[in-house]
């Protein structure tokens, strides 16, 4: 009987393991991802939070590649292409404000298309420029304290941030709190601005450009919305 049980015992060891499911999202969990700006800018204005007689350009066509030449406007669409598949992939759901460069979307409005899906997080993807070239680096921006997502938008963004810090070959840059962006203030939902890194500094750009690097990066932003879901 002994030796029976342990023969039993040593075949089910010899089994092979199944491998363990990826987790899915909570149900349901909606992620709205902003290409930031368009190919060509509208200045006209719009308030810059509701009852506010603050106005502000409603969206302009942003910065480009000091080297490459690339607009912002393009380089927000293909990274937002890549995260859109990497989130599917991990089973969300997601919304593009926009899905091409030829379009008129104000931040307002932006903002109002996040509120109308009742986002769980809004993911608005930009590049940064500076009047100093050596300036370079990810980082992010969330609604500062008083925005009624704070809490929430912060909470996300610090998850994104570590996992992109963690990958040392990124340069980061750290967090940082804004109550004069208009895409926040018309905000209902918990939102994340990304600035990519700076178009205005040479590495930065090329490495904007590559591919396998904006994949990289998008891959990171993906595994921190997965932190941030569970």
């Amino acid at each position: 009987m002994i030796k029976q049980k342990r023969q039993q015992l040593l075949k089910k060891e010899a089994e092979p393991k199944r491998a363990l499911p990826t987790p899915s999202p909570k149900k349901n969990f909606t992620i709205v991802i902003d290409p930031g700006h368009q190919q060509h800018a509208n200045n006209d204005q719009e308030p810059i939070a509701p009852g506010s007689k603050q106005m502000k350009g409603k969206v302009s066509s942003g910065t480009s590649g000091v080297s490459t030449g690339k607009p912002e406007y393009e380089l927000t669409l293909e990274a937002a292409l890549i995260l859109e598949e990497l989130l599917k992939d991990r089973d969300f759901d997601v919304v593009l404000t926009r899905m091409e460069n030829m379009v008129d979307i104000s931040n307002k409005e932006r903002a109002e298309i996040a509120n109308k899906h009742q986002a769980d997080l809004f993911i608005r993807l930009h590049a940064d420029g500076s009047n100093d070239s050596s300036v370079k680096g990810f980082h992010i921006l969330t609604p500062a304290e008083g925005h009624a997502m704070h809490k929430q938008s912060l909470q996300a963004s610090k998850v994104i941030f570590t996992a992109v810090q963690r990958d040392q070959s990124i340069d980061t840059n750290g967090i940082s709190f804004r109550s004069d962006i208009t895409g926040f203030n018309w905000s209902q939902v918990p939102t994340v601005l990304i600035e990519m890194g700076f178009m205005t500094n040479t590495e930065d750009d090329h490495n904007l450009s590559d591919p396998a690097y904006l994949h990289k990066l998008m891959t990171h932003v993906a595994e921190g919305i997965v932190a941030y879901n569970k």
